[in-house]
């Protein structure tokens, strides 16, 4: 039963202590409005996992190849966490594919959310809400006049459940989206993964357990690596989308999911830490 879960720290604009997921995430990939306590953050988790960074550069990327692929049928995206903006945005990507796409970022860092509203253009709208309520953020005042719930949405939680515990319970918070999003939406999501692979010698499923020490006891506060059955059981109900033409629809790390050409160099070990899917309600 999904009840409501509490939300994530809220990062003051005075507080530089504390360590948003935006800001984080902005540290991995190399942006330059983190601030100090994020890349420590980041130098502490890339001490465990050097390649960890260019998994999260690689994120980004996959993010917006799914959103272009989406935007041939579905019109609204709804961006959870969108993070501190940085080249090409989602907003741009969808509406260079269907001109009448519409964005709504959900963003709970004030910081973030204003570094957002200032970029704004039509059709891409901003507000101030926890990811952890999605009556909230589906259905609250904010958000009505802004989505049609009549027509298919796409929900982008990319690098956003992986930040919350156990005992939020991330599976209800994302089973209740799905609930109250209409048949035709989507899910893309995104996922720090245990790849369990003690019959290896256990080298990944060492480093999944050294990093999500790391960041959940830092400013950071969350980081949580979860098995790929998991992961799975978030989407019941859906129907993942074939990642590639000779893949089954499962879960797959994210440099597999639909390329935009042929590699160009070997795929990192670190690579199956974080795992991804695009899924489908019926």
């Amino acid at each position: 039963m999904y009840t409501p879960a509490p939300r994530l720290v809220p990062v003051r604009r005075d507080d530089p202590h504390r360590v948003s997921l935006a800001r984080f995430s902005d540290a991995m990939v190399g942006g330059k409005d983190a601030g100090a306590a994020a890349r420590a953050v980041r130098d502490r988790a890339l001490t465990v996992e050097p390649g960890l960074s260019t998994v999260m550069r690689g994120e980004r990327a996959w993010k917006l190849r799914a959103a272009r692929w989406l935007a041939r049928t579905v019109g609204q995206f709804v961006d959870l966490g969108p993070g501190l903006p940085m080249g090409q945005s989602l907003h741009d990507i969808v509406t260079s594919v269907n001109r009448e796409s519409r964005v709504l970022s959900v963003e709970q860092d004030p910081v973030v959310a204003a570094r957002l509203r200032a970029l704004l253009v039509d059709d891409h709208h901003v507000i101030e809400e926890s990811l952890t309520n999605p009556v909230a953020v589906l259905t609250g005042k904010q958000t009505a006049p802004l989505l049609d719930l009549h027509r298919p949405v796409a929900a982008l939680h990319v690098s956003t459940l992986h930040y919350v515990p156990d005992s939020a319970n991330p599976a209800a918070i994302l089973g209740r989206y799905i609930d109250l999003l209409p048949s035709g939406s989507y899910i893309v999501l995104s996922h720090f993964c245990d790849p369990q692979d003690d019959q290896d010698g256990g080298v990944l499923t060492a480093t999944a357990r050294r990093l999500q020490d790391v960041l959940v006891h830092s400013p950071l506060g969350a980081g949580y690596f979860r098995t790929r059955d998991e992961i799975t059981s978030m989407l019941t109900g859906l129907r993942i989308v074939q990642p590639h033409p000779h893949g089954a629809g499962v879960l797959t790390p994210l440099s597999d999911w639909w390329p935009e050409g042929p590699r160009t160099r070997e795929p990192l070990p670190a690579e199956q830490l974080l795992v991804g899917a695009v899924a489908h309600k019926p």
